[in-house]
């Protein structure tokens, strides 16, 4: 993606932001927050990028990829301290999530749902996957 692109990412975030504001749930709304802070990092602004994702998990602390990202943010900052607790809270999360999504699938479901929780599942394996590295990177 061309900075254009991201400019144009973080603008559709943040009129969603505004528009959607106490109508949709809160793990959509807190989506809109995280992919402007993708495009925020995108666009060399990790101050921006923090704020978005402190807003991210405001709104929905559940969403694991507000936490993930937020490490990788502080790390690019050079603030290792704040990255490696925010790390061990993040894989606690993940790997609750990861658990329980696991559980849900032995269950009897069908269909979309079913669909669903394998994405679900899928996405939390990518933000094991991004906590190992990041892991790696703290010690």
């Amino acid at each position: 993606m061309q900075a254009r692109d991201w400019e144009a990412m973080e603008r559709f975030a943040n009129a969603y932001i505004k528009r959607c504001a106490g109508i949709d749930r809160p793990r959509d709304f807190s989506t809109a927050h995280w992919e402007a802070a993708m495009a925020a990092m995108k666009l060399g602004r990790p101050a921006s990028a923090l704020k978005y994702l402190d807003r991210c998990i405001e709104v929905s602390y559940a969403n694991a990829s507000c936490h993930v990202e937020k490490i990788y943010v502080l790390i690019r900052m050079q603030r290792t301290d704040e990255a490696r607790k925010l790390h061990a809270t993040a894989n606690r999360l993940v790997n609750g999530q990861v658990e329980a999504t696991e559980r849900a699938l032995r269950g009897p479901v069908a269909g979309v749902e079913k669909e669903a929780l394998e994405i679900e599942l899928e996405s939390l394996q990518i933000s094991q996957r991004s906590l190992a590295m990041y892991g790696e990177e703290l010690e």
